[in-house]
């Protein structure tokens, strides 16, 4: 996942989302995470403010924040109430990853396709443990 710092340009998630096809970004001040810049904040800040807005002035902030075994279905909740498109995973006071509405959709067209494959729990972690 790319990242943002604060003081990038919304400029800056265009031309990355144009690259790579990533639409929500991590803002991260060093390792710390700042805020979130999602696409629908992109475009209302090329929208209202342009290209030459600081990414810190159209993140969020105050986010709900994800562990690597919430909960699938509470994800899914958290960002239906939210209204958002992403969510930071964090660990240890780490960004380690972000959830968005795309992954959570696929992970339910895997389990669609191949039922068996999956184990069938009620609390299925959103990223593997890392050893």
């Amino acid at each position: 996942t790319q990242t943002l710092q604060p003081d990038d340009v919304v400029q800056t998630a265009v031309n990355l989302t144009l690259s790579s096809h990533q639409a929500n970004y991590p803002v991260c001040d060093g390792d710390q995470l700042v805020g979130l810049l999602t696409y629908p904040q992109l475009l209302q800040a090329l929208h209202e403010s342009g290209p030459e807005t600081a990414v810190s002035a159209a993140m969020l902030t105050d986010l709900p924040i994800l562990s690597p075994t919430s909960d699938l279905i509470d994800a899914q909740q958290l960002l239906r109430d939210n209204q958002l498109t992403a969510l930071p995973v964090m660990e240890n006071g780490r960004f380690v990853g972000l959830l968005t509405t795309s992954d959570i959709g696929e992970i339910y067209s895997l389990v669609s396709a191949a039922p068996n494959l999956l184990p069938r729990r009620q609390h299925e972690p959103l990223l593997p443990t890392k050893h």
